[in-house]
């Protein structure tokens, strides 16, 4: 026998040990990809900057907050505000969900050579008091593009 008793259980334990913390692992895999990919069924808050560099009209602010639509185009801009519509609410939510924003969550990518890059934050609340936060300087997530222009468009249409 090449091994004696106490080695092979001592080895069994291990692979025990082993395949447990495997399990555990895929479980926390499987728990983050639907963490990511859950529909938001309301806002409560919603802050997105985008920043563009040494231009100061390149900085918009697009934010929802106690029931009133903030919008400031430029830096040296006043803050546009209105009263959010149950319309407003809605198309806000379908960009969200459609783009798939939540897994957005905890997305921080930074260049720190480029000094006169662009870049974005967002912070959104959802009503059960959970975050999505993201935040990127010349780094930015899978299809930022699409929702950024469709968050533009949104707030353009709302602030007239």
């Amino acid at each position: 026998m090449l091994y004696s008793k106490d080695c092979l259980s001592n080895m069994k334990k291990y692979i025990i040990f082993g395949i447990c913390l495997l399990l555990v692992m895929i479980a926390l895999v499987i728990a983050n990809t639907i963490h990511k990919n859950r529909t938001i069924e309301d806002v409560t808050y919603f802050y997105f900057s985008v920043s563009g560099g040494m231009d100061p009209d390149s900085n918009i602010d697009y934010k929802l907050s106690n029931d009133t639509i903030i919008y400031k185009k430029g830096y040296y801009a006043n803050e546009k505000r209105v009263p959010v519509t149950k319309e407003f609410k809605e198309e806000l939510l379908k960009i969200i969900n459609e783009e798939k924003i939540a897994g957005w969550d905890g997305f921080n990518k930074v260049d720190k050579y480029v000094l006169d890059g662009s870049g974005f934050s967002l912070e959104i609340k959802y009503s059960d008091k959970d975050y999505i936060r993201a935040n990127g300087y010349v780094n930015y997530p899978d299809n930022y593009r699409s929702f950024s222009n469709r968050i533009y468009k949104l707030f353009e249409q709302y602030t007239k």
